[in-house]
């Protein structure tokens, strides 16, 4: 972590490419207190877009791998949640 928090927090993404790219931001339902909440939700409104939620917190694919992955295929299909 001491070694990647500088390049980390020091990244600007190339917004016109991911405008010109298919993107899907996913959040934990339960990331509200991590920095990554804050993070994808300001890249998402840069984007003009919305996160997409997912069970559990920032590592819910590995508590909750079959709820996971059901939300996933129902975002890449373009399905509310």
């Amino acid at each position: 972590f001491n070694h990647e928090l500088r390049a980390t927090t020091r990244y600007l993404p190339d917004l016109e490419a991911l405008k010109n790219g298919r993107v899907l931001l996913g959040l934990g339902e339960e990331s509200g207190h991590l920095l990554t909440q804050r993070t994808t939700t300001a890249l998402a409104d840069l984007l003009g877009t919305r996160p997409v939620m997912f069970p559990g917190d920032h590592g819910g694919f590995m508590v909750a791998p079959g709820a996971f992955a059901d939300a996933l295929r129902a975002a890449l299909r373009g399905e509310p949640a």
